[in-house]
């Protein structure tokens, strides 16, 4: 009698949680079809603002309000070495449709923004920050140490992600961060990369990982999920014992380490080492092996469709990770559909 209520216990806890995994994955999709349809007064922002019925970045940061909707024009926008930062909450940064190129660093230090359907050199924001169908070289997820955030970024593809997951409650689903540089072992030098960072591979590490993690002074969860995090060189730049990771059903592939580790030790190339980093242990499925792409993305900044896009006779390709798919425009787009693809 007791074994038959043991049973029925497991079966209820497993029931339960398959309940709450598929609840956790529809409200991500629920979410985007929500930030879809917001709108809010529309300003428009042109390089200078030389376009008609546009304003500069100056003017369009010194007029924004919460509930704006800020649609860059395609363009550069670096005349200036100033950083210009939105700080204002609830704001919805997008582009203007065309999948242009947005030549800027666009950083959001308000709370519960959207970013959505743009092409941009970098995109900085945190605190309850909802990002999708976008691409960027690089995004960097920041947040309000005095209070606990949650980001989720949705069907994006991205060269590099940089992340101070301070009482940060992040997740990265449907995504695709590949870099196709390839690098001597040996070399020592600093690259320039989006904005203000750096990237070196100096003082006996190698550094050309593309996740990289901020300091912490304070627990944070990270997730990964359906993603495709590809790179030729290494994979996460480090650890953190206050970081609960979670890495489920993606495509992982680093051509050298899996954390970056000093020139004279032996490369992390097993996933279960990995744990050893991190506060978490998750034995989740992920594929450890290449994929395939339409194109072989090479260097720093591979950002064509076809960099993202893993072919037909790819390893995991049935698996449904990475961008959900693209529209002819080359920008990522989601399907009408909950379902994924």
């Amino acid at each position: 009698m007791k074994l038959v209520n043991l049973r029925k216990a497991v079966m209820a806890s497993l029931a339960l949680c398959c309940f709450c995994s598929l609840s956790w994955a529809g409200e991500i999709e629920d979410e985007v079809k929500k930030a879809k349809s917001k709108t809010g007064e529309i300003l428009r922002c042109s390089p200078a603002g030389k376009v008609p019925g546009t304003l500069s970045l100056e003017e369009t940061i010194k007029k924004a309000q919460p509930g704006n909707v800020i649609q860059f024009l395609p363009g550069s926008y670096r005349s200036t070495t100033e950083l210009f930062i939105f700080d204002q909450d609830n704001l919805i940064v997008e582009g203007d449709g065309s999948g242009g190129y947005v030549d800027l660093g666009i950083i959001l230090y308000g709370r519960d923004c959207i970013v959505r359907n743009i092409f941009a050199a970098g995109i900085e924001g945190g605190g309850n920050l909802l990002a999708f169908d976008s691409k960027t070289r690089g995004f960097l997820i920041t947040g309000d140490e005095s209070r606990k955030g949650k980001t989720t970024l949705y069907n994006c593809c991205m060269n590099s992600l940089s992340i101070y997951p301070n009482m940060q409650d992040i997740t990265i689903k449907n995504c695709s961060i590949i870099t196709g540089a390839e690098v001597s072992r040996s070399e020592v030098k600093v690259v320039q990369t989006w904005g203000y960072g750096t990237v070196t591979s100096g003082g006996g590490f190698n550094d050309y990982s593309i996740v990289r993690f901020g300091s912490m002074n304070a627990k944070g969860d990270l997730r990964f999920e359906k993603c495709v995090i590809y790179s030729q060189w290494d994979l996460f730049a480090g650890g953190n014992k206050m970081l609960d990771l979670d890495l489920k059903d993606n495509i992982i592939y680093a051509g050298h380490s899996l954390i970056a580790v000093r020139k004279d030790t032996p490369e992390i190339k097993d996933i279960s080492a990995i744990w050893n980093y991190f506060a978490s242990n998750k034995k989740n499925t992920n594929l450890m092996e290449r994929p395939i792409f339409n194109k072989d993305p090479k260097g720093h900044w591979a950002l064509d469709k076809d960099h993202f896009l893993i072919t037909p006779s790819s390893p995991g390709y049935d698996k449904g990770c990475g961008v959900l798919g693209f529209d002819s425009k080359g920008m990522p787009i989601t399907p009408d559909t909950s379902e994924p693809k």
